[in-house]
């Protein structure tokens, strides 16, 4: 073995050890000159925990979608086509456990909250009473408009849901990926 292959074998050895990964989203528009278009979009958690995949298409006539969250414990799996976004909207969960109550990424702590559980409710009303770095709402009752709520603040993560009505989870985490993919330095604390 020569050293320039012992070398190149330990810089790629360390650089896939020792480098964060970093999954985000890729989107794709394109248009003709009859202004058709077609965009697509696939999104894979940045985090390591929780897990979820977002592949979302469209062109001029049709969408389709796909939302999995959490395929080691609850297993949800949506499967949207038709016109709009959200036609023939079909979710299942697969899993036999819930989503955990939380994540531990690290020193990182990702809570989850169920909001389709009534105590939830009080302990999300009061995440507000502070800011945070990042949110998708600027309000609980915007979040609950919104059916799912992202917010960032310090070392923590708190991502709200609603277990019968997952689908929506899809935007907020949408919207928490781009926020990753524009704010390196938030990126790499919470990896």
């Amino acid at each position: 073995m020569t050293f320039k292959s012992l070398a190149a074998g330990i810089s790629i050895l360390g650089a896939s050890v020792f480098s964060p990964s970093f999954a985000g989203c890729i989107n794709q528009v394109t248009e003709d000159i009859d202004n058709n278009f077609t965009s697509a979009v696939m999104c894979t958690n940045t985090l390591p925990s929780p897990t979820y995949q977002i592949s979302y298409y469209e062109d001029g006539d049709a969408t389709f979608s796909m939302f999995s969250f959490d395929k080691l414990n609850a297993g949800y799996m949506c499967i949207s086509h038709g016109e709009v976004e959200g036609d023939n909207l079909h979710c299942r969960k697969s899993g036999v456990r819930s989503v955990p109550q939380e994540f531990k990424n690290g020193k990182i702590l990702i809570t989850m909250m169920d909001l389709s559980f009534g105590p939830k409710q009080r302990k999300f009303k009061a995440l507000f009473n502070r800011n945070f770095e990042f949110a998708t709402a600027k309000t609980s009752h915007q979040a609950e408009l919104n059916r799912c709520f992202v917010g960032v603040r310090d070392d923590d993560v708190f991502i709200a849901f609603h277990s019968n009505d997952i689908y929506p989870l899809s935007n907020c985490l949408f919207s928490f990926e781009e926020f990753l993919a524009e704010n390196p330095q938030v990126w790499l604390r919470l990896n």
